[in-house]
């Protein structure tokens, strides 16, 4: 099983959207070099940066992108489903 593979089960396992929001957050790429820049280690962020796979990134982040969205719109139809329920 790859790493990918890893990762999707355990983000697919997470149902708790403020959770998804904080795993997206991390794996923003900006949000990486702006720690960096406040805690004064751009000099080690630049190192970092270059090995950064920003492909992969980008993968890691539209899977925990669509679970958020999947979890919403599950959300959303359960909400429908019991007002069609109480009426």
């Amino acid at each position: 099983m790859s790493n990918m593979e890893v990762f999707s089960q355990q983000i697919t396992s997470i149902t708790d959207q403020v959770e998804l929001y904080a795993v997206r957050r991390a794996l923003e790429s900006q949000n990486i070099y702006n720690v960096a820049k406040l805690t004064g280690h751009t000099d080690v962020m630049a190192d970092v940066m270059d090995k950064l796979d920003f492909k992969k990134l980008a993968k890691l982040l539209t899977e925990v992108s669509n679970r958020a969205f999947t979890c919403s719109i599950s959300r959303m139809l359960s909400k429908m489903a019991q007002r069609v329920v109480n009426c």
